[in-house]
């Protein structure tokens, strides 16, 4: 079961179907789903709790490239724009 959501939400961003009620995400032409990456992996990789990541994207800190359908849709962020500012932290600290 885990896999059939798994495979309806790669599809759903990679723009190939859509889920029930929601319209289409837009993705850049370039842009693929290795290059998406959700929250737990953006927090780990900038060393931050998830509240730190949440405001950060409110604030544009860190500007999610999508954001999963529903009211609690999950943020996913290009790899390379958390990589780009995990550097940038490391280097002012």
């Amino acid at each position: 079961m885990a896999k059939i959501r798994i495979n309806a939400i790669t599809n759903y961003i990679a723009g190939t179907t859509t889920l029930p009620g929601v319209r289409q995400c837009v993705m850049l032409p370039d842009m693929t789903i290795q290059d998406l990456i959700g929250s737990t992996e953006s927090c780990r990789l900038l060393r931050v709790d998830k509240s730190t990541l949440t405001r950060w994207a409110k604030t544009g800190v860190l500007n999610p490239a999508t954001k999963l359908p529903g009211r609690n849709g999950a943020l996913l962020f290009e790899r390379t724009d958390v990589e780009k500012l995990a550097a940038a932290r490391a280097e002012s600290a």
